[in-house]
């Protein structure tokens, strides 16, 4: 089952290895899950680290280690591959990573983000960190 990290969970668990989002990313990333993240996801990481957190840093390179070998990078599918139900998303940030999971065949989406859901999909699951933890396949 390939479930696809938001880029807020990637954050959250990158600065609080702790939290509840940290332990429902431990469970993606373990069989019988495959846990993906999309390249824009990395990218926009990247940035609000060096926008809100530039002194936590060192974690975020301690963390991307660590990920990289636990996780399958998938590409954003361009722009001209737009869907139609990304119109519905009123953050326009979020349309390209909903374009990955739908053009990438994953089965779950893990996020934080309200826009998500509010989407009205039957194509994949959108669960917040806690109902992951709680997911049984």
């Amino acid at each position: 089952m390939k479930v696809l990290l938001d880029t807020n969970v990637l954050i959250s668990t990158a600065l609080f290895p702790n939290s509840v989002t940290a332990k429902a990313y431990e469970k993606c990333v373990t069989s019988p899950f495959v846990a993906t993240v999309c390249d824009y996801s990395i990218q926009e990481l990247i940035r609000v680290f060096n926008k809100k957190f530039p002194h936590k840093m060192d974690d975020l390179n301690r963390f991307l280690s660590k990920m990289i070998l636990s996780v399958q990078i998938i590409q954003t599918p361009p722009e001209d591959e737009k869907l139609e139900i990304e119109t519905s998303m009123r953050d326009f940030t979020d349309r390209p990573i909903l374009r990955a999971a739908i053009k990438n065949d994953i089965d779950i989406i893990l996020t934080g983000d309200k826009d998500f859901f509010a989407l009205e999909i039957t194509r994949l699951k959108i669960l917040a960190s806690a109902d992951f933890l709680d997911f049984k396949e």
